[in-house]
């Protein structure tokens, strides 16, 4: 890839900006019965390099901000 006008858009290990960035967000507020150690194990184990994360409140901006939507 070219670099632009504003210098290289890739990051200082050769990755694009927020590439680094693996996080996933399970909504738990519901109670629903399938959850990331009951239902969910072989897809934790398939995404062992990225990070899982419960989440149990009202869903905010301020939660999401580290990761991608």
């Amino acid at each position: 890839m070219a670099p632009t006008e504003n210098g290289d858009e890739r990051g200082r290990h050769g990755k694009p900006p927020g590439s680094s960035n693996n996080n996933i967000l399970f909504d738990q507020s519901k109670n629903e019965q399938i959850s990331l150690t009951s239902g969910f194990k072989k897809l934790q184990m398939h995404l062992k390099n990225w990070k899982l994360s419960n989440h149990r409140e009202e869903i905010t901006a301020e939660r999401l901000t580290p990761f991608r939507v």
